[in-house]
């Protein structure tokens, strides 16, 4: 039994959408964006577990971390995850627009 006129079934034609959402560029960025964002925001959050394994080093003051303060990675983090949803909202509008 068909539901529409190119003849697939309501399944495959969810199936390809859903194929279609996963391989949408936006939904691909979103996911890296996301992945980035949160690593970022851990290491903003506790940042002793970025150095638990460089304690053989010698800790040298950054310019990177003098300028933009230690909470520099809990602001760019943030900003990439807030990023990042945006650009799965948009890959979901898209494709629920592009389906219809």
């Amino acid at each position: 039994m068909t539901n529409d006129d190119t003849g697939s079934a309501p399944a495959e034609k969810a199936e390809r959408s859903i194929l279609a959402l996963l391989f949408d560029i936006r939904a691909i960025i979103a996911a890296l964006l996301g992945i980035y964002g949160v690593l970022l925001l851990v290491a903003g959050i506790a940042p002793g577990l970025a150095e638990v394994g460089a304690k053989q080093f010698q800790h040298t003051p950054d310019r990177a971390d003098m300028s933009a303060g230690s909470a520099g990675n809990l602001w760019v983090g943030g900003a990439l995850v807030l990023v990042a949803a945006a650009f799965a909202a948009w890959a979901l509008i898209g494709s629920r627009r592009a389906g219809s």
